[in-house]
This record gives structure tokens, C-alpha cells and sequence, in this order.
């Protein structure tokens, strides 16, 4: 009940139109429309880090103690985008274009992980708005599960040439109002002006700076990107698709890009030309999606919140042409194309490495090939976090073990191009949601997901 109460409050009110109407007031603490991170001369611009993980490839540490002995390293820039649509210092994506050619030069294959933040979110660090969640600070967590779970991908198959990662973190003004409460009307404004990001293709946009990026890959040696977004960051990335759509654009920046939308604050309407009742139906293509757009039904701020701001005017639909509706497309039924699950069905941790190393791993049921049925529409096996013992340089029995079921709704239009994923907090965040915090919406660093998208990646098909 407190959580209607307070979603009432602040999202039907009157006061939300007006704080939200412009980007800022004078009477208010303002988020200035810059750079935090230009590039310096002399300054190395890619960061290099290391960090540590535990033998189960399951938490993550700055500093190696007795729980987190694995090193782990990789490196990660900036880019970032003003109001406008083009980035603050175009040097930034120079300096991004440079990083991927030195990987290049060495042999390696490359892995370029870029995220798109959402609402109340911004590239600046230390976060000024003192949010609980702070992605800036979150991004080194994502980036570490994905080498770790690359790691543990090409280790399983034998494979010595892991793929190096750099991390490119997208900055927009996903806020302009800085004083409490009032920052949280914001949400219309920056919809808006997350849809003229998205939309935009001219140079130094975001969808160009992916192009530049995707271009320097080379997916014959095994080059791959991923593009991870969240909340309105996947509504920005979302437009990539809704206003190119068409079935010969599945993969608008190429196939060894996978583009992601976690938790999409993106109404239903905006892909009515996709998944409407009178788009031709057709049926499921063995060919993997060019989006993945994937949701929680544990998610309060997009169950409930989105759809009340909605109802009150506080969110914008999508485009006025657009027929209107009060779901996000992430619950939005009818435009569901699968339901993906995670379960905790046990452990054996009885050993800690005492016996050895084992030569059945990728002989047995740990699923280095689950995306294969995955893409084809329906897969049920097992998961295995298998222990890594440091003394043998291997894997051994111990294990931590999931099951994934995702399933395929019976009857959808289009779904061979974008994928529309409902999913259960196992897979997004394990918190439990409140009104306050809303750690279901903002889990962006789930290791089951990490593992699910480096397979979906990286597996052998």
C-alpha cells in the first residue's frame, strides 16, 4: 500500500509537470550539461584495472583477500553526450577507436562492452546526486563478470586466447535537476530527450560512435561488442531499431554486435509497428534477434511506478502518432516473446578443491552450447558455477548449479528481430524491490546475466 501511496504522490501530482517541463529552474540545483572525463593530453584516457574474483566466479573485490584470489583486468573509457546529441569531446571516441587498434596489435581478440545508463544517472564520479545506485562506480562490477565469465568460457573449451575487454561507459544527462524531491520529476523530460538521442544518426551521435566503434572489430578473428543498456538508456538504444526498423536491418551496427535493453522504460505503443495486431505474423527465425530486450516481473518501478506516471502524465508515451498505452513494453503481454527463468537447484561444495581436476566438464551436462536451442526457441538444462582450484590450475567438482528455462510464447509477430524477455529476479537482481530504492530496476551487475550474455556470445554453436 505505501508503495501506491508514494507512486501517487510524487507521480500524479501537478508539481511533477512542472519541474519536469524543462530541463531545469533557477530556483533549483542544476546538473550542468558537460564533459567529466575529457581526454588530457599526456593522460592516458583507457584505465586500466584489475580485480579479483572468488573460485566461484560469483562476487568481486578491488583487493584480493582469502575470498577473491583470481586476478582479472581490463579496461574502460568514456564517452559522453550533451543535450544536443554529439559528444562533449570527440576525442574521446578517438581515443576509444586507438585502444581497439593497440588490442589489435597485440594478437588479441577484442570484446568491447559498452553501457547506456538511465534516469538519475550520469558519468560523473563521485556521483554528485548521492543516489543509492551510483553506475559509474557499478560498471567496473559489470565489466569483471564479463571477463570472468569469458574466462571461464574459453577455459572450459581448453582455449588459451581469451578475448582482452574494454569497457566503454555512455554518458548522457540523465538527470537535469540535482534538489530532492523534486529530481524525481524529471522522468519526461529525459524520456524526451532519451528518444532525440536514440534517434539521431548524424556524426558524433551515439548511434554513430557505436558504428565507428563496430567498424574497427573484426568478427572474422573474433571480435565482438556488446551493447548493454538500462531503464532509459534502453529506450535511447531501443530507437536504433523502431526507427530503422526492418527485417534486412536485424543487426544495424553488424552481427558480432549484440545490443541489450535491461529493464526498458519504454512504452508498449513504441513498437506497435512491431508487435502489433496487424503486423503479418510470421514465424520464429532460427537466426539470433538483433535486440534483446529483457524485463523483470519483480520490477516496481516499471510494474507499477511507469504505469501510474503514465496515467497521471508524468511519462510520455512514446511518439504522439502512436496509439497509447499504459504498459511498458517489458509487460506489456501480448508483445512477450519469452519468458526466461534462472532457479537455484543446489551445490556441491563438499571438496574445495580437494579432488583434482576433472576432464568431464565440457563432456558433461555444464552447458557450454545452451544458446544453440536458446535461439531456436526453447531450452531447459543446467548451469554449473564450477570451483576453480588455484594449486591445479583447474576446475574440480565443486560446483554452484542454476537451471535456465527460456521459453517461447506460442504466437508473436516479428520476434526473429527483437526479443522481448520477461524474466524473474534471478536473472536482473536478487534484491527485494521497494518504493525507496527500487534494487530490482537498477540490477545491472547480475553474475546468472553476465554468464547468460557471454554464452549467448561466445558459446560454440
Amino acid at each position: 500500500m505505501l508503495k501506491w501511496i508514494l507512486t501517487v504522490v510524487f507521480l500524479l501530482t501537478p508539481l511533477s509537470l512542472l519541474a519536469g517541463s524543462k530541463d531545469c529552474h533557477p530556483w533549483l540545483k542544476c546538473q550542468p550539461d558537460r564533459a567529466f572525463h575529457p581526454v588530457r593530453p599526456g593522460v592516458p584516457f583507457f584505465e586500466e584495472r584489475q580485480m579479483y574474483s572468488n573460485l566461484y566466479g560469483w562476487s568481486f573485490s578491488d583487493q584480493r583477500d582469502k575470498d577473491h584470489k583470481r586476478p582479472l583486468s581490463f579496461s574502460h573509457g568514456w564517452l559522453e553526450f550533451s543535450d544536443a546529441g554529439r559528444l562533449h569531446d570527440p576525442a574521446q571516441l578517438s581515443e576509444a577507436l586507438k585502444r581497439i587498434e593497440q588490442v589489435k596489435r597485440t594478437g588479441r581478440r577484442v570484446y568491447v562492452v559498452a553501457f547506456v545508463h538511465g534516469h538519475h544517472q550520469g558519468s560523473e564520479t563521485p556521483f554528485t546526486s548521492n543516489d543509492v545506485v551510483d553506475d559509474p562506480v557499478k560498471f567496473k562490477f559489470l565489466l569483471a563478470r564479463q571477463v570472468e565469465h569469458l574466462r571461464r568460457q574459453m577455459e572450459l573449451r581448453g582455449e588459451t586466447d581469451i578475448p582482452e575487454v574494454i569497457g566503454v561507459f555512455v554518458g548522457w544527462r540523465g538527470d537535469t535537476i540535482l534538489t530532492r524531491p523534486f529530481k524525481t520529476f524529471t522522468l519526461n523530460n529525459r524520456s524526451h530527450k532519451a528518444d532525440y538521442l536514440g534517434k539521431l544518426r548524424s556524426k558524433n551521435s551515439v548511434f554513430y560512435s557505436f558504428k565507428q566503434i563496430s567498424s574497427r572489430l573484426n568478427p572474422q578473428r573474433g571480435d565482438k561488442m556488446l551493447i548493454l543498456s538500462h531503464s532509459l538508456g534502453a529506450r535511447l538504444v531501443s530507437r536504433f531499431f523502431i526507427e530503422d526498423y526492418s527485417p534486412k536491418n536485424r543487426f544495424p551496427f553488424g552481427e558480432h554486435v549484440l545490443t541489450v535493453g535491461l529493464q526498458p522504460a519504454i512504452n508498449s505503443s513504441c513498437f506497435d509497428g512491431i508487435f502489433g495486431p496487424k503486423v503479418r505474423k510470421v514465424s520464429q527465425s532460427a537466426e539470433p534477434p538483433g535486440l534483446l530486450l529483457i524485463s523483470s516481473k519483480d520490477d516496481f518501478a516499471l510494474n507499477t511506478a511507469f504505469r501510474l506516471g503514465r496515467i497521471g502524465g508524468a511519462v510520455d508515451v512514446c511518439d504522439r502518432a502512436r496509439r497509447r498505452s499504459i504498459h511498458p513494453i517489458g509487460l506489456r503481454r501480448a508483445y512477450q516473446t519469452h519468458v526466461l527463468r534462472f532457479e537455484h537447484e543446489g551445490s556441491d561444495q563438499t571438496a574445495s578443491g580437494a579432488r583434482g581436476c576433472r576432464d568431464d566438464l565440457e563432456n558433461s551436462h555444464v552447458p557450454l552450447n545452451i544458446i544453440a536451442p536458446v535461439r531456436s526457441g526453447e531450452s531447459k538444462s543446467a548451469i554449473l558455477y564450477p570451483y576453480y582450484a588455484p594449486g591445479e590450475s583447474c576446475y574440480n567438482q565443486d560446483y554452484n548449479e542454476y537451471s535456465i528455462d527460456l521459453s517461447q510464447r506460442p504466437v508473436m509477430a516479428q520476434y526473429g528481430i527483437i526479443w522481448n524477455i520477461q524474466t524473474n529476479k534471478n536473472t536482473i537482481d536478487y534484491a527485494k524491490s521497494s518504493s525507496k530504492r527500487f534494487p530490482t530496476h537498477n540490477g545491472i551487475i547480475s553474475t546468472n546475466l553476465s554468464r547468460f550474455l557471454v554464452e549467448w556470445q561466445f558459446a560454440a554453436l
